[in-house]
Order: structure tokens, then C-alpha cells, then sequence
């Protein structure tokens, strides 16, 4: 995907793509406000780095979400392997069953913005301790709505 980090070949890969009817600065301003997240990432209760203190994001940061998934929040860490202010971002996430790389690039077109959101999804759970393809689904159906959600929240302000 980016960064340092190589995604096994047998990854399940998504791919998703919206166009905003926002300028990108403020689309952008969505993705770095801690705040902004919990209304627009599926599932998001809280994120904060990996030591504690509020959260942002840098090249290298290191980070813990609670994230619902299913009916109970779940800690899952991160770390933020592409950053580029406006442009790229882009992390893994480290679930106990399973990982997710995901990698946003954002895209001025005029006064609107697109955005594409390609991720992978990896790990010894997949297929053994849950049925790959219920992962695959939840999984694509989870991206889906951040973008739309995302796509909303900028549209709206």
C-alpha cells in the first residue's frame, strides 16, 4: 500500500471513490479534527495517540481508537503511514482478528473534491476464527459509509 508497510498478496482489497461538493480545505479540516472523525468514521467512539494525549495526525504517529464493531467498542491501534497536509493520508489499523491498511487521497477539482479510498484487509482471523467473506462485506460496507458520511458532513457546513 504506502509507507514501509507490504500487504500480503492475498489481501481483500477495496476500493472507493466519492465526489465532495466542497473545496478540499475543508474536506480536509474533517479528516484531521479528532471531533470531526466521531462523526464521520463508522462506529468511532473516541481516538487518541498511543500515549494518551489528543490525538493528530504525523508521518509516524501512533494512535488508539475505540471503534464499534458489532455491538462493543474495541481498542485497535494504529499508525499513520503516509501524510501529506490535503493530499494523503494514509494508516493501518490493528485490530486483534485482523488488519486494515487504508490509504485516502484527496483530490482538488475545481471547487469540489474527489476522493479515493483504497484499503486492504489482512490477518491470521480471516477465514479460521471468522468467515473471510463477512469480513470482505462488513468491511466494504463500513468504507462506504465513512465516504458518505464524510461526504456529507462537508457538504453540509
Amino acid at each position: 500500500m504506502t509507507g514501509s508497510r507490504s500487504v500480503p498478496a492475498d489481501a481483500h482489497r477495496l476500493d472507493h471513490r466519492v465526489v465532495i461538493e466542497a473545496p478540499r480545505g475543508r474536506v480536509w479540516q474533517l479528516v484531521e479534527d479528532p471531533a470531526a472523525l466521531m462523526q464521520w468514521v463508522h462506529g468511532m467512539r473516541s481516538v487518541t495517540s498511543a500515549d494518551g494525549s489528543p490525538g493528530g495526525f504525523a508521518l509516524g504517529a501512533t494512535f488508539v481508537q475505540r471503534i464499534r464493531i458489532g455491538l462493543v467498542p474495541t481498542p485497535c491501534r494504529g499508525e499513520v503511514t503516509e501524510f501529506k497536509p490535503q493530499s494523503r493520508l494514509a494508516v493501518v489499523v490493528h485490530h486483534a482478528l485482523f488488519d486494515l491498511d487504508i490509504a485516502y487521497k484527496f483530490a482538488a477539482v475545481g471547487q469540489r473534491t474527489e476522493v479515493t479510498c483504497h484499503a486492504a484487509v489482512h490477518g491470521r482471523a480471516l477465514g479460521t476464527v471468522i468467515p473471510r467473506s463477512k469480513v470482505e462485506q462488513v468491511t466494504d460496507e463500513i468504507l462506504e459509509d465513512h465516504l458518505g458520511a464524510l461526504k456529507a458532513l462537508a457538504e453540509r457546513r
